[in-house]
C-alpha cells in the first residue's frame, strides 16, 4: 500500500509541476501576442 500512495503522490507532483509550467508558457504567450498586437497597432497609425 505505501508503493501504491507514493506512486499516487508522486503522480500527483507530477502532474502538478507539468500543469505550472504550461500556465507559465500559456501567460508568456498571451503576454508576447498582447505585445506585438500594441506594436503592429502603434505602428500602423504612422
Amino acid at each position: 500500500m505505501n508503493l501504491l500512495a507514493g506512486d499516487d503522490e508522486l503522480v500527483h507532483h507530477l502532474l502538478f509541476d507539468y500543469l505550472c509550467k504550461v500556465g507559465i508558457v500559456v501567460a508568456a504567450l498571451l503576454v508576447l501576442a498582447g505585445g506585438m498586437v500594441i506594436i503592429w497597432k502603434r505602428s500602423g497609425r504612422r
